[in-house]
């Protein structure tokens, strides 16, 4: 199973963990399959997300979505924290246009491709 993130995207998420001072952001697979980080709460109305969704596993414009990712990633709902310092190396890779997070059973594995 593997996720992909593209340097666009990584790059805006960077900015977002950067801006709220985060030291991580995450993968996750619910509802849909994507990276993200949050700040705030909503009860003090101050929430703010950015969530990047994987091609093919985005409710919003996927309708087979839930089926893709319980194919890919099996049936229950997860999430991995991250550290933010594998978009700042991801970032300064400049050969490199995707980041690549390949997950078994019992790892996950990050690596960039051009």
């Amino acid at each position: 199973m593997k996720a992909i993130l593209k340097k666009s995207d990584a790059l805006a998420l960077l900015a977002f963990c950067e801006k709220h001072n985060k030291d991580n952001f995450f993968f996750a697979k619910d509802q849909g399959v994507y990276f993200g980080q949050t700040h705030g709460s909503r009860s003090e109305n101050n929430f703010e997300n950015h969530i990047v969704y994987c091609d093919g596993f985005n409710p919003d414009i996927n309708d087979d979505w839930w089926e893709s990712a319980s194919d890919s990633f099996g049936g229950d709902d997860f999430g991995e924290m991250l550290e933010i310092d594998i978009l700042k190396k991801f970032a300064s890779d400049e050969r490199a246009k995707k980041l690549v997070l390949k997950i078994t059973a019992t790892s996950l594995k990050i690596s960039f491709t051009g």
